[in-house]
């Protein structure tokens, strides 16, 4: 009996000096039957080149070279040309475990959805210096209202939100015509895995770490001022809550462990007005923070402010109060702190 074929999609744009050791770790799989999808998508670097020279090499491989349209316009790319029964992504500066197809393969078996855990790590010179561990607690089969009993659990540690830590079955995604969000070009995973989830029946939780996502300080969201980050924000969080409402998981300890997190959001929202590296002068922050502040969602969960720390508290109090002037002193200050305390490989959110 043959294996079955798993399609690899990589969207590829500018990451020449990445793109090399993510299609070596996808070919060094210790499963042999994959098809390989190299996404290129407009690069002006030497992306598009390498691509061609690993197919020319590996027959499994093949390659797409588009006008530059976005990470999730590649992605659907790749979706439309895939011929394996199921589906993985990977970023182009990203790699998997040589073990990873084999243990997808081993343990999705019908099941349209598989997600396992996964390592952040951080590299200097190509080499990783410091990594962060995401074991996911759980694993085993669940159905998908048993999953849903789990997910305010995974959910704060980015298990649910990207595409690359999961396993598709192709024919899932192909009947039901889910796509990603070309309009989008952040949180478009997480809407996308919604959408996936929502349509279960049952999911594979494998808790191994068995990707390598490469937190660069170039992508980040610590290493830019974000604009529109509120806006994002609070679009993902409510597709999410509704996402939660609709399938009858809105509520008790559920409820609560989500609106903890989404005021986790919040506060980041502050914190992005304050990034070293943002243009916005001092009226313009203060005209954000009063944005933050009247916004109808975050006026409803006070109370989340009220139970958190000491800080979230304080915060919660000047939200309450609408006190501008004295939330715009204490994040500027709160800032200046961090930017001298921290290290500059680290977070700055």
């Amino acid at each position: 009996m043959s294996e079955k074929t798993v399609s690899v999609i990589v969207p590829v744009y500018n990451a020449e000096a990445f793109l090399e050791e993510c299609i070596n770790s996808v070919l060094r799989q210790t499963y042999p039957a994959i098809e390989l999808l190299l996404i290129n998508d407009g690069s002006t670097d030497g992306s598009g080149e390498i691509c061609d020279r690993f197919a020319a090499e590996d027959s499994r491989i093949r390659v797409i070279h588009q006008p530059n349209a976005g990470p999730s316009v590649a992605r659907n790319t790749g979706l439309q040309a895939v011929t394996g029964e199921y589906i993985q992504f990977i970023d182009s500066d990203d790699a998997i475990h040589p073990e990873m197809i084999a243990r997808f393969m081993a343990s999705i078996g019908s099941h349209p959805l598989l997600i396992c855990g996964y390592r952040r790590v951080l590299k200097q010179n190509g080499r990783i210096f410091h990594s962060i561990h995401n074991r996911l607690p759980f694993s085993g089969e669940f159905s998908k209202q048993e999953f849903l009993t789990l997910f305010t659990a995974l959910y704060p540690n980015f298990f649910i939100h990207y595409a690359w830590n999961k396993c598709y079955l192709a024919s899932f995604i192909k009947e039901a015509g889910l796509q990603f969000n070309p309009n989008l070009d952040w949180g478009e995973d997480l809407l996308f895995n919604l959408e996936v989830i929502e349509r279960c029946s049952s999911i594979r939780l494998i808790e191994d770490e068995l990707y390598d996502y490469t937190h660069s300080n170039a992508d980040s969201i610590t290493s830019q001022y974000r604009v529109g980050f509120f806006d994002n924000t609070q679009m993902m969080q409510s597709m999410t809550r509704a996402f939660l409402k609709r399938n009858g998981s809105y509520h008790g300890e559920m409820k609560d462990a989500f609106e903890r997190y989404y005021i986790t959001r919040i506060m980041l929202g502050f914190w992005n007005l304050f990034h070293p590296k943002t243009t916005l002068t001092k009226e313009e922050k203060k005209q954000h923070i009063v944005r933050i502040m009247q916004d109808d969602q975050v006026k409803e969960s006070l109370a989340y402010f009220y139970s958190g720390d000491e800080e979230n508290r304080l915060v919660g109090s000047m939200i309450a109060q609408q006190e501008v002037g004295q939330l715009y002193d204490y994040l500027a200050m709160k800032s200046q702190s961090r930017m001298q305390q921290e290290p500059k490989e680290e977070k700055w959110i």
